[in-house]
Order: C-alpha cells, then sequence, then structure tokens
C-alpha cells in the first residue's frame, strides 16, 4: 500500500487539481463570455492554459527533471503536448457527444449545467490517462 501512495503521486494529485482547478475555471469564464454554442472552441482555450500550467509543475514539482538541458526540455514540452492533445481528444468527443447526441444542457444537478458535469467526469477519465502517459513515457527516469 505504501508503493502506490507515494510523493510523487501526492504531488500528482496535488498539481493535478491546481491543473483541473485552472481548466475549470478558464473553461467556465470563457463559457460565460462566449456561450455555450461554442463550447468546443472554449475547451480549447482552458486546454491550452492547462496543460501549459501543468508541464511546468509536473516538470519541475511531480518528475523533477529539470535542468536537463535545453534539448532535453524541448523534447518533454513536444511530448507532453502530444500526450495530452490524446486525451484532450478523449474530451472533445465527450464534450461532443453531452452536448450534440446527449443534449446534457437541459439537464442540470445541484445547480450545475449538464454541459458542465460532463467537463468534470471527462476531466477524471482524461487525468488518468495523463499520469500514464507522464509517468511511463515522457518524465520516466532514465
Amino acid at each position: 500500500m505504501r508503493r502506490i501512495f507515494n510523493r510523487e503521486l501526492l504531488i500528482y494529485f496535488l498539481c493535478g487539481l491546481l491543473a483541473i482547478l485552472v481548466n475549470y475555471i478558464v473553461f467556465w469564464l470563457a463559457l460565460r463570455l462566449l456561450g455555450e454554442s461554442r463550447v468546443l472552441f472554449v475547451n480549447v482555450i482552458a486546454f491550452v492554459v492547462a496543460t501549459t500550467f501543468a508541464f511546468f509543475t509536473n516538470k519541475h514539482l511531480v518528475f523533477r527533471t529539470g535542468g536537463a538541458g535545453l534539448k532535453a526540455a524541448l523534447r518533454e514540452l513536444a511530448m507532453f503536448f502530444a500526450a495530452r492533445i490524446a486525451s484532450f481528444g478523449v474530451e472533445e468527443a465527450g464534450l461532443w457527444i453531452a452536448k450534440d447526441v446527449l443534449h446534457a444542457e437541459r439537464y442540470t444537478l445541484f445547480g450545475f449545467g449538464g454541459i458542465l458535469i460532463a467537463k468534470v467526469f471527462l476531466l477524471g477519465v482524461s487525468s488518468i490517462m495523463n499520469y500514464v502517459f507522464s509517468k511511463f513515457v515522457i518524465f520516466k527516469k532514465k
């Protein structure tokens, strides 16, 4: 049990919560400014801001691969964004299904609209995908 809950996983979880919070706040603000009809574009904005934040926290706080040189950092950045784009694709597809297939905007739970509820669920799925990519591909120890 101790092996599962180590320092790295705890810091990843905390930084991940902050990245999710950044993503969700940017998503919510942009959704209010641009409207629910632009939900996929709004999600792109939230993705770019949150992924940039997540890269720096993952690199320096979670996996501690700072100082490896510019070439290594750029390689990590490219791989990080590529992996995040994969999980982002899952999120975009899920939001499209929620909006255009399930018409989630018709539903609410505790005052939150269906699109925002779908976003929370999809952030959980993408967070799991992102940890696996980061741990075993991008920031793996040599």
